[in-house]
């Protein structure tokens, strides 16, 4: 279920279909089996996992000191070294399934902390129901219930603010300049790549413009993609243009889709998607 939900890239299930039914070919990355390393990015998602397992670990000890009784949550366990260890490992897997371990940088704290909060929600459930104690009040039961889940929500997310703020600060790991690509090269194409070269708080290095009309500034054509994002180590695309309907859209991000890159839309792509709803 949590890895069904995790499938939240834009037109994954349209073109999967697509290619099951239509059978057109929209991967052009057959010769690029694996997505480019980004040294930047493993290690930003390796700080925010330590940070994690030590924040679900703390929350253990938190909730256990509030209570005073070891036997609250881990009721069938003798020590805490054990059950600790599935707790992280539990909650670790829910997170990753969640992809709350590539949280794009530009999202907002408050998006963090409701994302976290709600994933979190569903993962206590789970422990309360699996290590329930029949002989607990239904109130008792509920105290429980929401206090170890604030707790965990609250470490977790001033653990992940925290780092978030300190690489924002330094100008290192998830904020330290990103390779992008702009597709079009229309005014709004343009309009972005001066704003990301004059504007400070955009943490985007714009390698250059795509688009099937030859061009001032264009590096390429559509379907050079899966090439240019491994030649430059591209982190980020930014659609701004070329996709004419809904379905030159989901090509565009077919041609990547093995590739690890992120993707953002301008207002007037997002329109072309929805009219077709």
């Amino acid at each position: 279920i949590f890895a069904f939900l995790a499938l939240s890239r834009l037109g994954y299930f349209e073109n999967r279909k697509r290619r099951m039914f239509a059978g057109r070919n929209l991967s052009a990355t057959e010769g690029y089996p694996q997505a480019p390393i980004i040294i930047n990015r493993t290690l930003h998602y390796l700080l925010v996992a330590i940070a994690d397992v030590f924040m679900i670990l703390l929350a253990e000890i938190v909730f256990l000191q509030i209570k005073d009784d070891n036997s609250i949550v881990f009721l069938e366990f003798e020590s805490l070294l054990f059950p600790s260890l599935l707790l992280v490992v539990f909650w670790v897997s829910i997170l990753a399934l969640n992809k709350l371990y590539d949280i794009s940088w530009d999202t907002s704290y408050t998006e963090r902390i409701f994302r976290i909060a709600k994933v979190t929600f569903i993962g206590v459930v789970i422990i309360f129901l699996l290590l329930i104690d029949r002989n607990m009040s239904v109130f008792d039961r509920m105290t429980n219930f929401l206090l170890y889940w604030i707790t965990l929500v609250f470490l977790l997310s001033f653990g992940r603010v925290a780092i978030n703020m300190l690489e924002r600060r330094l100008r290192i790991l998830e904020y330290a300049g990103k390779n992008c690509i702009i597709i079009g090269s229309g005014d709004v194409a343009r309009r972005i790549a001066e704003d990301s070269e004059n504007r400070d708080d955009l943490f985007y290095n714009v390698i250059g413009l795509v688009d099937d009309l030859p061009c001032k500034g264009c590096i390429g054509e559509v379907k050079d993609l899966p090439q240019l994002i491994y030649q430059h180590r591209v982190e980020e695309i930014i659609i701004a243009g070329t996709a004419k309907t809904r379905d030159d859209l989901f090509d565009i991000i077919a041609a990547t889709e093995n590739l690890g890159v992120k993707y953002k839309i301008t207002p007037e792509m997002y329109n072309l998607i929805i009219g077709y709803r």
